[in-house]
């Protein structure tokens, strides 16, 4: 279990390592579960404006989990795994990522 624990990264400390690091992320695949979820542009700018003090933030969520995987010159995929009856909570959302 540990080496798959090493192995799997959450979504949010892969978000936070690109934010600082222009290079291509190690990972050549990211797996987005419950993607219906992910933040539309208005709320990723203000969660980036608010939490990481990124004021010229100008992506929504599934714009800059692409983006960080298209660094690399040769390949990588974006999977999304999409949930019936799942919906996203704005409320519940923003205070989650805390």
């Amino acid at each position: 279990m540990s080496e798959v624990r090493a192995f799997i990264q959450n979504v949010h400390h892969f978000r936070d390592e690109c934010l600082v690091d222009a290079a291509p992320p190690i990972e050549h695949v990211a797996i987005f579960d419950e993607a219906q979820r992910a933040w539309n542009l208005k709320q990723t700018v203000d969660f980036m404006k608010r939490k990481k003090h990124r004021a010229d933030f100008k992506q929504s969520e599934p714009e800059f989990l692409i983006s960080c995987l298209d660094r690399h010159k040769d390949w990588a995929v974006v999977v999304c795994l999409v949930g019936g009856g799942q919906r996203s909570i704005p409320a519940r959302r923003g205070s989650a990522s805390g």
